[in-house]
């Protein structure tokens, strides 16, 4: 019996060890192997200093190479990863195309609106500017193209929606919804009011996808000029005919500070990403990601925290209060009665 355990233990070992062989000789190179291919190496697409612009790495290509830009240190609009800010979820929920494990293309407008420049794709591209043509390690082709209508990251408003009217347009036109003007929450339309015209059909015109060129022409005239970032900040400039708003498409967060020409100014959530007021002539914006250290909060207020469903939990929360504080009138009547 010892001769064959032995035998099925020798015969385990060698197949172990020809799945590893197999593994490392045959398996499709991981997205930090051939992520040489995009920078440093004769198959460089471009530098990674490319802010305040973005890439895009086309759906066609295949989910697995969602992350050379992580692996390659290049920001991009997509990923193949789940543990992503909240607020990016609320953006893609916003126009109507979610966000589950990997980031979806989305329609006519969307890169645009989110700043992706640079485009990697193993399909041709007539409407964007061809810039080459590489091959990675795998054999497979790539082509690099420019879209040269994308928009830097920070331009500025003159006119406001309310998210209730913009959750009435069809999903398909609210990235050009949110290129022709700014949805804020409707809490915050007394305060976006005082500074932008509020957007109607009769005034400012449908919202159509032929107009797209016209809405991007406008966006340009009032974009970042100058964009600098570093570990935990990053600094836009300007210039703005009038008391406008600036729209950056970073994920809000409640530890973002804004300064506007050494002045504090509110960080506002738009549809999940940020906007500040800025005013008439130069801008100097900068915005710093302050850490907040976690507080002690009860059970309760830490799952509307974690679960996302701040109502339901907030409502547990209340119930909770509303039940203590009858307990507490029956417990003094209890008092009462035994002191009389």
């Amino acid at each position: 019996s010892l001769f064959f355990l032995l035998f099925f233990f020798f015969i385990f070992l060698c197949f172990y060890f020809f799945f590893l062989l197999c593994f490392f000789f045959f398996k499709q190179k991981t997205a930090y192997e051939i992520s040489a291919c995009l920078v440093g190496s004769e198959m460089c697409i471009r530098d990674r200093d490319v802010l305040p612009y973005r890439y895009y790495f086309d759906e066609g290509i295949g989910h697995t190479y969602y992350n050379l830009a992580m692996t390659a240190s290049l920001p991009s609009i997509n990923s193949f990863i789940s543990t992503i800010h909240p607020s990016v979820m609320e953006f893609y929920d916003a126009v109507g195309i979610g966000r589950g494990t990997w980031t979806n293309a989305g329609g006519d407008g969307l890169q645009e609106l989110l700043s992706a420049r640079y485009i990697v794709s193993d399909i041709e591209q007539p409407d964007a500017a061809y810039i080459s043509t590489f091959t990675n390690d795998n054999g497979q082709e790539m082509y690099y193209y420019e879209n040269e209508r994308a928009l830097p990251i920070g331009f500025a408003y003159d006119t406001y929606m309310t998210k209730s009217q913009f959750e009435q347009i069809d999903p398909q036109l609210r990235a050009l919804t949110m290129l022709t003007t700014l949805v804020v929450d409707d809490a915050d339309e007394e305060q976006v009011s005082s500074c932008l015209k509020k957007y109607t059909y009769e005034e400012y015109g449908g919202i159509t996808m032929d107009r797209l060129e016209e809405v991007l022409g406008a966006r340009r005239k009032e974009s970042s000029e100058s964009f600098t970032q570093g570990k935990n900040y990053f600094i836009s400039e300007i210039h703005a005919s009038g008391d406008r708003y600036a729209f950056f498409s970073v994920p809000y967060d409640e530890c973002w500070r804004a300064t506007v020409n050494g002045e504090s100014r509110e960080v506002i959530n738009i549809n999940g990403l940020m906007a500040v007021r800025i005013d008439a002539g130069d801008n100097t914006i900068r915005f710093d990601y302050v850490y907040t250290p976690l507080k002690p909060v009860s059970y309760t207020h830490l799952r509307a925290h974690e679960t996302g469903r701040n109502l339901v939990c907030r409502l547990l929360l209340e119930k909770k209060k509303k039940k203590d504080t009858k307990t507490q009138k029956k417990n003094k009547k209890q008092v009462k009665t035994t002191e009389s």
